[in-house]
């Protein structure tokens, strides 16, 4: 008899294992052939961000502006307008191509590379946003919260060529963003 109930009791782990075993091999009613598999979120352009950036106000003199640059007249510079809101981006060149007596009166706002693609919200895709025609050729994107206001910049790796500009420090400050 004990031989018996040790059969039935070894007999009935068996089918529980089995029965284990098959729910394991079925999530949520399909098979796991038909489970997606979850990849990691991509990076988001707000976690590969440089917060503090320097930047320019677009209420700056040319001349001015032209001081704030830090390795002489290369790269290019953020700009938010009088409340923080990030405009654009000022070009080193468009300095360079300013006339010269001119500088000390005019403002920087009509130089101001205002492309759209070169802008994007915390939450928006890295890649995405790094891969922009825009943003590989300024070397950067301007990263702004849902109100527009600066966040931070997110560097494109540079072209070789290009390498030695992109690399100036001048953009991390360590002091809070604030027009200049």
């Amino acid at each position: 008899m004990a031989a018996l109930a040790l059969l039935a009791f070894v007999t009935g782990l068996v089918a529980a294992a089995a029965l284990l075993a098959r729910a394991r091999r079925v999530v949520h009613g399909r098979a796991p052939a038909e489970v997606p598999l979850r990849s990691p979120a991509p990076p988001r352009v707000g976690e590969v961000m440089l917060p503090s950036p320097s930047v320019i106000s677009e209420e700056l003199v040319v001349e001015e502006a032209r001081r704030r640059f830090p390795d002489g007249l290369s790269g290019a510079l953020p700009v938010v307008d009088h409340a923080g809101h990030a405009v654009g981006v000022l070009h080193a060149g468009d300095i360079i191509g300013f006339p010269p007596l001119a500088r000390a009166s005019c403002l920087v706002a009509p130089l101001v590379d205002r492309d759209p693609s070169l802008r994007a919200e915390t939450g928006a895709d890295a890649a995405e946003v790094l891969g922009r025609e825009a943003v590989a050729r300024t070397g950067f994107a301007i990263v702004t919260d849902r109100r527009s206001r600066l966040a931070g910049v997110a560097w494109c790796p540079p072209p070789p060529e290009q390498e030695e500009a992109w690399s100036s420090p001048a953009f991390a400050s360590t002091s809070p963003t604030t027009p200049t």
